[in-house]
């Protein structure tokens, strides 16, 4: 190996010391730092966490009421027919009386009720969020009548003898949370202390380089 070549090597090994070198400074510089100030550190950290904590206790408690509908079928005689499809049963249970989509938007609109339908399903699953749990029972109360009582007039439309009508009923009865589902109070106290300690590191530095150009001014 030529000594040209001995050289660059040589050169190259001092800089990547020197860099490391320069880290470990700017690491300790940065350690010092976050200790000078770590007065400031603790005071933001602790407010910003203290005020979640206020937060948390003062805050109204939300519970959720759910109810499950499942919807009504209009079949002929038999009352279901099964088939084999790509060797699979399949049961053909008819006609719903209502269009379960349409009925969810209804019922958001109109009932201040969440209503979803769960894929491939005729259920109808209607939910409330609110702070009193009477409230929710009223509103859920309501609009399970709203929907019995639409599918009964519907089904006074089929008035065919060989007609048979398995009617709209609850499969799973009104239910209400016992504990509150907001505020998640452990959550929130904890993105707040990250919260505050992040937002302090970050004005710490910010005032070490204010602080470093002035000195630099002068």
């Amino acid at each position: 190996m030529s000594n040209k070549s001995i050289n660059i090597r040589k050169n190259m090994n001092q800089k990547q010391v020197r860099y490391i070198e320069e880290d470990k400074i700017d690491l300790r510089e940065l350690w010092q730092v976050l200790v000078k100030r770590k007065t400031t550190i603790i005071t933001i950290t602790g407010i910003i966490t203290v005020l979640a904590i206020v937060y948390v206790l003062v805050a109204q408690p939300v519970y959720k009421g759910t109810a499950m509908l499942e919807i009504g079928v209009v079949v002929t005689e038999p009352l279901s027919i099964s088939y084999t499809k790509d060797n699979k049963n399949i049961t053909q249970a008819g006609i719903l009386l209502d269009n379960v989509y349409n009925l969810r938007t209804i019922i958001n609109q109109a009932n201040q009720v969440t209503a979803t339908v769960p894929k491939k399903t005729t259920l109808l699953l209607l939910s409330v969020e609110d702070h009193s749990k009477e409230v929710i029972k009223e509103k859920l109360d309501t609009a399970v009548t709203f929907v019995l009582q639409r599918h009964k007039k519907l089904a006074e439309l089929y008035t065919n003898a060989t007609t048979k009508i398995k009617m709209t009923e609850l499969s799973k009865v009104i239910t209400i949370s016992d504990n509150a589902i907001k505020p998640k109070k452990k959550l929130i106290v904890i993105i707040a202390f990250i919260t505050g300690l992040m937002l302090s590191i970050f004005i710490v530095f910010f005032l070490e380089f204010i602080q470093g150009t002035k000195q630099e001014e002068l």
